[in-house]
């Protein structure tokens, strides 16, 4: 028998797999779009369609959870393909393993970080085009490692970001790229995320937010003394006390370095 193709032909963009469900064996399913994204296809385990969806159109992301739903762009689906929700306000969903997300926000300029319940408990960026700014984001990904990747198109520019060991942390240094990371510092009555870098012993600002959650620890900042007084860093799984004195408007220096 002689194979002829047919001439029509399909192009997968994206492709995930669910894995089984101890109670429900026959829920595993590959789940795949066509094309442009426009289509996405449910299949059981014979490669039979078990239900479509028209989707947004253009690139959609994909982000499977463990517990067999699905995020596909900002949509929710169920593992049955029947349930679907929508999160607004939100583009490029994706879950991490504790099950909370990760998305674009709606003005492309952020990234944020959402609990299970959707609350927003983190947001990294600003606008422009310097380390830590966004021009326009298109789309993100976590890396198996757990670093998040984001593609600014506007700025033409592939971002990593090394995200935080222990959540509930207000400050941590990053040692692979000397970051600084200030969650809350409080600035009077007002609470700022701060982002530095290590450069030749000096810690430059990279950026500087409004603090998506205040901390118990936080760290403060005297206007008049230029002083920064951080309660609570963790470095390389250690808990410090560390005290930044500044040089000028953009750069601090290491004034003490204390272990608790």
């Amino acid at each position: 028998m002689t194979a002829r193709h047919t001439g029509e032909q399909r192009t997968w963009i994206l492709c995930a797999y669910s894995k089984q469900s101890i109670l429900n064996p026959s829920s595993a399913y590959p789940i795949l779009t066509q094309d442009k994204g426009t289509v996405l296809f449910l299949l059981d385990t014979l490669g039979r369609i078990l239900t479509t969806l028209d989707l947004p159109s253009g690139h959609p992301s994909l982000s499977l959870l463990s517990d067999g739903s699905l995020w596909v762009d900002n949509w929710h689906i169920e593992p049955d393909g029947t349930s679907i929700s929508t999160l607004d306000n939100f583009f490029n969903v994706i879950a991490q393993n504790d099950g909370t997300l990760w998305a674009i926000s709606q003005d492309r300029q952020r990234l944020v970080h959402l609990d299970r319940n959707n609350n927003i408990l983190e947001a990294i960026g600003s606008t422009g085009s310097g380390p830590g700014q966004f021009s326009y984001l298109e789309a993100l990904d976590l890396s198996p490692d757990g670093s998040l990747w984001a593609i600014d198109s506007s700025n033409r520019r592939l971002d990593k970001f090394v995200l935080k060991s222990d959540p509930t942390l207000p400050a941590e240094y990053d040692e692979l790229t000397r970051i600084v990371y200030l969650d809350d510092v409080a600035v009077q009555d007002q609470h700022f995320q701060v982002t530095l870098q290590e450069q030749q012993g000096q810690f430059k600002v990279l950026s500087i937010n409004s603090a998506a959650k205040t901390y118990a620890n936080a760290a403060n900042y005297d206007a008049d003394t230029g002083v920064v007084n951080i309660a609570l860093i963790q470095v390389r799984g250690k808990h410090y006390r560390a005290r930044l004195v500044r040089l000028d408007n953009t750069t601090f220096g290491l004034d003490s370095l204390s272990e608790l």
